[in-house]
């Protein structure tokens, strides 16, 4: 199925890093810990058939994946479980359905140029 998202391939995004108000990030977190009580991988390998994953750095991924019949871009922190040496994915991150990446998508070329008037 395809939603008619087209990115350059010179699209590049270096550090940036998504942040939630509070009350946001309380209801994320409470929704999260509801949903990975079940959790025993990555939600790229729970879907491999369904899933892409791009990994930013280290312990942060994008994932495209379907969830209840809808897609959604997930940027994400992972951590490592300790008990079972598994790399799992965090609380930490926002979920973005195709209408929400797409509206972010528009506001990149704002966004790189404010990145470059930062950087001089």
């Amino acid at each position: 199925m395809s939603h008619g998202i087209a990115i350059s391939s010179k699209f590049q995004l270096p550090g940036v890093q998504a942040d939630m108000n509070e009350s946001e990030e309380k209801s994320k977190k409470r929704k999260t810990e509801a949903e990975s009580t079940d959790t025993t991988t990555n939600v790229s390998e729970r879907n491999s058939s369904l899933s892409s994953s791009f990994q930013l750095s280290k312990m942060r991924k994008v994932t495209v994946d379907e969830f209840k019949g809808n897609v959604l871009v997930n940027i994400r922190e992972y951590y490592e479980d300790k008990a079972s040496g598994d790399v799992k994915p965090g609380a930490k991150g926002i979920a973005l359905s195709i209408e929400q990446f797409e509206e972010f998508v528009k506001h990149i070329p704002a966004i790189q140029a404010k990145i470059q008037s930062l950087k001089k």
